[in-house]
């Protein structure tokens, strides 16, 4: 039961990662868009 919840911490923590990554890299990209 304990490693259950720990994988889908890992999972919840990835994808919270992965959203995050998206984020700032779309707010990149309209930095980069609006500056240059």
């Amino acid at each position: 039961m304990r490693r259950r919840v720990a994988l889908l911490g890992i999972e919840y923590g990835a994808s919270d990662l992965h959203a995050q990554l998206l984020a700032t890299s779309s707010s990149f990209q309209i930095w980069h868009k609006r500056y240059l």
